[in-house]
C-alpha cells in the first residue's frame, strides 16, 4: 500500500488521478476531514494525521510499504519531514520517494534547497530505498503570468539571466506513479 502525502495539491491530485488510472490502492494523508471526498473520488483511502503529531504519522503509516514525500512550504519543513520519515521507520516503511526541487543541495544559500537538501540526507542516512524527484518550475504556474506573458511575449522570473524548461505536473505524478509501482 502506498501513502500519498500532499495529496491535495498540484502535483497530489495529479499523482492520485495517475494512480487511480492505473488502479493502484492508495492511501492519502490529511490533516482534516475537509477534503475526504475528493481522495474517495480517486478511490483512495483517508488517513488523518499532521507531520507535527508523530504518533498521528504512525498510524497513517500502519500497513503502507511506500510513502510519495510532499509537505507544505514552512518554515520548519525539515523537521517535519524528519518527523514523517522517522515514524516511516518505526512502522516498516520500506520506500520513500520525495517530492525535492531542482538545485536542492544542504548547504545551498537558498532556503528552500537547502531544506530539501537536508531532508534528502537523512532519508538516504535512514537505510530507505529512496527517490529523489527534482522538477524543473511547473508549467501550471505560468498560468499565475500569463496576462504579462501574453503583453510581453517573455516569460520573467526572478533568475537573473538563467534559462530553464517548464515541467507538467501530470508527468511529474507519471514519473511518480512509475517509480512508486
Amino acid at each position: 500500500m502506498l501513502l500519498i502525502t500532499g495529496a491535495t495539491g498540484q502535483i497530489g491530485t495529479a499523482l492520485m488521478r495517475e494512480l487511480a488510472s492505473r488502479s493502484v490502492p492508495f492511501r492519502a494523508l490529511l490533516r482534516t476531514n475537509a477534503k475526504t471526498t475528493s481522495i474517495r473520488a480517486f478511490g483512495g483511502e483517508v488517513a488523518l494525521g499532521d507531520f507535527a503529531q508523530p504518533v498521528s504519522l504512525r498510524a497513517a503509516l500502519q500497513g503502507i510499504e511506500r510513502v510519495f514525500l510532499l509537505s507544505p512550504l514552512l518554515p520548519d519543513k525539515v523537521r517535519l519531514e524528519s518527523n514523517l520519515i522517522a515514524a516511516a521507520k518505526q512502522t516498516g516503511v520500506q520506500t520513500i520517494v520525495k517530492l525535492s526541487a531542482a538545485g536542492a543541495a544542504e548547504h545551498s544559500s537558498a532556503l528552500l534547497l537547502k531544506q530539501h537538501g537536508q531532508v534528502e540526507r537523512f532519508i538516504e542516512a535512514s537505510g530507505f530505498v529512496f527517490t529523489h524527484v527534482r522538477p524543473a518550475p511547473f508549467m501550471q504556474n505560468l498560468a499565475y503570468s500569463a496576462g504579462g506573458i501574453a503583453r510581453q511575449g517573455t516569460i520573467s522570473l526572478p533568475a537573473g539571466v538563467a534559462q530553464t524548461a517548464f515541467v507538467d505536473v501530470r508527468d511529474i505524478a507519471a514519473v511518480v506513479a512509475t517509480v512508486l509501482t
